[in-house]
């Protein structure tokens, strides 16, 4: 199964990544290969980041709490940290290393910036809702172009 699943991401990856679609389609592959071969806990963050684009509620974030820590305090540096995946792309190019696949998005500037965008434009359509901190809902706004990527998040307690 895992074979067939990685020649699936291997298709995807060896062409141009260029829509939301294709992203949330790696995303899908990469969550499954994980769960397979049970390797979730090694790599937590691509896990985590996997869920946000697949999921509209987040129940552990255990993997990016000090992440998700520094967004709800608005910590400057955790926030870049997010806006440029860089955690994301880490874990994202070991995996694809490990599993003997294309790491060009990881390496090219330019794939990455185009990835970025895309994943961005995902996550703002899906509002992150964290069930262990009182259903707390992260919004983050991107505003990625081919100029570069950045945005903002806002913060929602949904007790309120």
């Amino acid at each position: 199964m895992v074979n067939d699943i990685k020649e699936k991401l291997l298709t995807e990856l060896s062409e141009e990544i260029n829509t939301e679609r294709q992203v949330i389609y790696i995303l899908s592959r990469i969550r499954k290969i994980l769960e397979s071969d049970k390797k979730k806990k090694k790599y937590k963050v691509l896990n985590f980041y996997c869920n946000w684009a697949l999921h509209a509620e987040i129940e552990d974030i255990s993997s990016v709490k000090d992440l998700v820590d520094g967004i709800l305090s608005e910590d400057s540096k955790a926030l870049l940290e997010f806006m440029k995946f860089n955690l994301f792309h880490t874990e994202f190019k070991k995996f694809l290393s490990e599993y003997g696949l294309p790491t060009n998005i990881s390496d090219d500037e330019a794939l990455r910036l185009n990835f970025n965008i895309n994943l961005s434009n995902i996550y703002t359509d899906t509002p992150m809702v964290i069930k262990e901190i009182k259903r707390t809902r992260i919004i983050w706004s991107g505003a990625s172009d081919e100029n570069g990527y950045g945005g903002s998040f806002s913060v929602v307690d949904e007790n309120e």
